[in-house]
């Protein structure tokens, strides 16, 4: 069975359904009221969330398959390798991780009601990216990805990461404009 990115996004919305209905029991019972701005937020990082796990870690195969591949065929530690001509220069691929990373920053600082520093974003971006390449790498390592082998890259970490501080850098002045 192939579990496709449609699936995803139907589970993930099934999910967060059953997630409201707890959060909404939970305030019930303590005798307060959603906030419903806060509420939209959350539900917009849960899209956000949910999408970033579907393109990056779906189709996936149930049950695994085994593949004889070699772990060193599946990683690219060569930052640069997005631009050779032999795997295809892809500016689809370059804008594609850049643009998946632009939002993170600016949904947490929202979400959570602050601002992160510089230095957080960074990190955050750097350590959600690296999460991201390896769960692809468990994926094909396991088998679960028979159908779509996924090549771990280093460019897409430094990609991602630098997604995140233009998210960041964005949200910081466009935050710096309204107070003014």
């Amino acid at each position: 069975m192939l579990i496709d990115i449609e699936t995803g996004i139907y589970a993930s919305l099934i999910l967060y359904i059953f997630v409201l209905i707890i959060r909404c029991m939970k305030h019930k019972h303590l005798s307060r009221s959603l906030n419903k701005k806060h509420e939209l937020l959350v539900f917009l990082a849960w899209v956000y969330f949910s999408g970033l796990t579907v393109l990056t870690l779906l189709p996936i195969q149930c049950p695994p398959a085994k593949l004889n591949i070699p772990v060193s065929s599946m990683i690219q530690l060569n930052p640069l390798s997005a631009l050779y001509p032999s795997r295809g220069f892809s500016l689809r691929n370059i804008l594609g991780n850049i643009i998946l990373f632009l939002p993170l920053i600016p949904i947490l600082s929202i979400v959570r009601k602050r601002i992160f520093r510089l230095r957080n974003a960074i990190l955050i971006s750097l350590l959600f990216s690296c999460s991201i390449e390896f769960m692809q790498l468990v994926e094909n390592i396991s088998g679960f990805c028979s159908y779509y082998f996924r090549q771990v890259d280093s460019a897409d970490v430094i990609l991602n990461t630098i997604g995140g501080i233009l998210g960041f850098s964005l949200y910081s002045l466009w935050k710096s404009k309204s107070e003014h």
